[in-house]
C-alpha cells in the first residue's frame, strides 16, 4: 500500500510541474509538450493519465491542478 501511495504521489508531482511549465512558458516561446502514455496497454504505475479500466492515476489530477489553475 505504501509503495502504491508514494508511485502515486511521484506520478503528480512529475505531471502537475511539466504541465506548469510549459503553461508559464508557452507564452514566451514554447512550442508544444509531448506527453508520453496518454494510457497504459499494460498495468502500470506511472507515466500514465489513466490506465486500461480509465481508472484515473495521481498524475491525472497532477495534470488537471496544473491546467485549471
Amino acid at each position: 500500500q505504501e509503495y502504491l501511495y508514494k508511485s502515486q504521489v511521484a506520478a503528480y508531482e512529475s505531471h502537475r510541474v511539466m504541465f506548469e511549465e510549459y503553461s508559464r512558458a508557452q507564452v514566451n516561446s514554447s512550442t508544444g509538450l509531448i506527453h508520453w502514455m496518454l494510457n497504459s496497454a499494460y498495468p502500470s504505475h506511472m507515466w500514465r493519465l489513466y490506465d486500461w479500466y480509465l481508472a484515473t492515476g495521481g498524475s491525472f489530477y497532477g495534470v488537471k491542478k496544473a491546467l485549471t489553475d
